[in-house]
């Protein structure tokens, strides 16, 4: 399973330090973008984040799916994903974030929900979902999850 961690851009080594302290038997991987990596761990790593006191680690947020980035794929891949984990009458928002991709994360966020509201007739609230259809893009790949809000870890960075 895949998680993607960001941390205060001065502190990413920090974070990936921490990650491997908090986490067992975890494989980080590094990104261009400051302040941003991914770990590949199991589904107990969630848990282990939750309860590590961090000085770097601001949020860890579990994506369902990490593949390449191409605009048929998002599509197909989070209508699967939704059909999966939202239920009849759940309402939703896409929210999409995308680093080094040429399609605007407006237009991948309208042809999301417009699909998953065509297909699966989901309300979208995007003030107060109970989902989040997240799609992160790094360059050439893609993370995907179906979330509620208490699935995100966030964290408060202590001082030192």
């Amino acid at each position: 399973m895949y998680f993607m961690v960001t941390t205060p851009v001065n502190r990413q080594y920090d974070g990936m330090w921490e990650i491997q302290w908090a986490v067992e038997n975890c494989r980080i991987i590094r990104t261009r973008y400051r302040g941003l990596f991914l770990i590949e761990a199991d589904e107990e790593a969630l848990q282990q984040v939750r309860s590590y006191e961090t000085t770097a680690i601001c949020r860890v947020i579990p994506l369902d799916d990490f593949m390449r980035a191409d605009l048929a794929v998002i599509l197909e891949r989070t209508l699967c994903l939704a059909e999966k984990k939202l239920g009849q009458g759940e309402t939703f928002a896409v929210r999409c974030k995308r680093r080094g991709f040429p399609i605007p994360s407006m237009e991948i966020e309208r042809k999301v929900g417009a699909q998953i509201v065509k297909t699966m007739g989901n309300p979208v609230d995007l003030e107060n979902p109970d989902k989040v259809v997240l799609v992160e893009i790094i360059d050439k790949k893609v993370g995907i999850a179906v979330l509620s809000a208490s699935e995100i870890v966030e964290k408060e960075p202590i001082d030192l």
